[in-house]
Order: C-alpha cells, then structure tokens, then sequence
C-alpha cells in the first residue's frame, strides 16, 4: 500500500508538517517564528491506497499534471458537497410530503 500524506509538499516532492500560527519551525533552535503558520489552516492526514487505487488516483493526476494529493483533495471536497446536496434535498422532500400529505393522500386513492 501506498500511504499519501494529505499535507504541504516541498518542491523536492517530500512531505512536511505546516506548524501552527506562530510556532517555531521545525529543528530550529532559536525562537524562529512561521510568519504564515495558522493563517491557512492545515490538518495533516496519511490515506492508505491499495495498489488498484494508487494507479487509478496516479494516472488522471498525471493526464491532467497535477498531483496525486490534489486530485484526493478535489475528490474528498466533490464527496462532502455530494453529500451535503443529498442531505438538503432529503430535507426537503420529508417538508413536502409533510405539507402536502393530504393531497398527496387523495391523489394515491
């Protein structure tokens, strides 16, 4: 399995944690302070991919040259307003069938 780091990459490509507003960065040894740290909040995730799932994330990043971890990004943000969508809409068929019930009973008849 593959694990991607769902995080700020270096342009090396190699991973590194974003620290919080006003930390210190990593292995300094004096006060040194991340101007930018906290202003773009970032959470720090490791998704484990079969090898099926790898290759099937790794070739449209590559059609469309970006990276692997974008693409999970963009996928993970079109599943949560997929769901926020859905949610809205069953709320609104449970309002109308609440409001209308007796036509809706009539009309079954």
């Amino acid at each position: 399995m593959l694990a991607l780091p769902l995080h700020d990459a270096t342009a090396a490509g190699t991973a590194r944690a974003v620290p919080q507003h006003g930390a210190s960065a990593p292995g300094a040894t004096s006060a040194v302070r991340w101007p930018l740290a906290g202003i773009f909040p970032v959470m720090a995730m490791t998704l484990r991919l079969t090898g099926d799932e790898q290759l099937a994330l790794k070739e449209p990043a590559a059609a469309e040259g970006v990276s692997m971890q974008d693409v999970a990004r963009r996928a993970i943000r079109d599943y949560v307003a997929r769901s926020g969508h859905r949610a809205r809409v069953d709320t609104a068929a449970d309002l109308i069938l609440d409001v209308h019930a007796d036509a809706l009973d009539r009309l079954g008849r």
